[in-house]
């Protein structure tokens, strides 16, 4: 072993600047292949992970408060939504917001939140003005931080009149609010699953207590299920008896958008997957290439070696303790691009899902 190390240190001094060439290609070509890697499996965990946080497994639908809702066979958690019956909104867009999936709603800020803040703050509870706006918005209407959203809004007599419309319905009459976004939210309703996203505005504490008693709305109603979507018929059935006296109930179920979400984002996980097992292909040819290359070079000094008394053995050693310096180097160095790199995955929806798009260590 002294030989070995001996004949170690002068390879070292000769050829340092080579060895920490392979080194290098094999921090790039691991970093690479682990960064994708691990793209893949945030792709894959970032939508079930914002679904356990902020998802609810079904959703009901009423004219008047069902607080009962909550009282329900199997129902762990509710969120109340109160959404004010609207007009056409304007503003300052890219082109005018579509009336038909716009709403404007307060949901306290207490439990279970359904929604998670993507950019800016949350509004003020003093400021009637300041609004939450769904990530739709900025993606489809160029909605952005400090846009004003003009609203016009139904009074509360003309509720009746608005829920039972056949056919046009009636125009407002009741104030024109100007709404200023102050942030962006993301939601399992904004994520595109195959149907128009819903562009919601979450309004203050101010503007509830201020505007909305003089308004027409509507209750919507998230519920959590114990068992999922395993307890969603046996739900559905008790859902059914809150029409009497109620007004109009609807129901539907959360579960089935958030399956065809994942569905939708499933394809990136694997093209992630595929890419890593594509430069990993690669890489392996490179760097053995780049080894084999070095190892010829260095075998030129072999003869010289076993002259001075190195065995087969001990030159064998030699090559194998090379060939670890520049694997641990090229390893630690694969670390480091691996997390460099970390901060440009997940893309698309599963970005908007990942609680933290940052820096990331995956462990695996």
């Amino acid at each position: 072993m002294g030989a070995v190390r001996l004949a170690f240190r002068a390879e070292l001094r000769r050829r340092w600047r080579s060895w920490l060439a392979v080194a290098i290609l094999v921090s790039i070509v691991g970093g690479l292949v682990l960064a994708a890697a691990a793209a893949g499996r945030r792709t894959e965990s970032a939508f079930p992970q914002f679904v356990s946080a902020h998802g609810y497994d079904t959703i009901v639908f009423a004219t008047r408060p069902v607080p009962t809702v909550g009282t329900l066979p199997d129902v762990t958690a509710t969120k109340e939504l109160v959404v004010i019956d609207t007009g056409r909104p304007t503003c300052d867009c890219a082109h005018q917001i579509n009336p038909t999936d716009f709403g404007v709603g307060y949901s306290s800020t207490s439990g279970r939140s359904l929604f998670a803040l993507i950019s800016g703050h949350l509004p003020d509870p003093s400021a009637p003005d300041q609004v939450l706006a769904s990530i739709s918005l900025r993606q489809d209407y160029g909605v952005h931080l400090g846009t004003v959203i003009h609203v016009p809004l139904y009074r509360a007599s003309q509720a009746s009149a608005y829920n039972n419309a056949t056919g046009a319905e009636p125009g407002p009459q009741g104030s024109t609010v100007a709404l200023r976004v102050v942030g962006f939210e993301a939601s399992e309703l904004e994520f595109p699953a195959g149907t128009a996203p819903q562009y919601t505005l979450y309004v203050s504490q101010a503007f509830a207590r201020t505007v909305m008693p003089r308004a027409a709305v509507a209750y919507t109603y998230f519920a959590r299920l114990r068992h999922g979507v395993a307890d969603l018929r046996r739900f559905e059935a008790a859902a059914s008896t809150l029409k009497l006296g109620t007004g109009s109930v609807g129901y539907t179920s959360e579960d089935a958008l958030a399956a065809s979400i994942e569905a939708s984002i499933h394809p990136q996980s694997i093209g992630w997957w595929i890419l890593a097992a594509l430069a990993a292909l690669v890489g392996l040819a490179v760097v053995g290439q780049a080894l084999a290359r070095q190892s010829i070079v260095e075998s030129e000094d072999y003869p010289t070696m076993a002259a001075l008394g190195l065995d087969r053995r001990q030159l064998f050693a030699l090559g194998t303790t090379r060939n670890l310096v520049v694997a641990l180097a090229g390893a630690a160095g694969a670390l480091a691009v691996a997390v460099a790199l970390s901060p440009i995955a997940p893309l698309g929806e599963a970005r908007l899902a990942e609680a933290s798009t940052g820096f990331a260590f995956d462990a695996l």
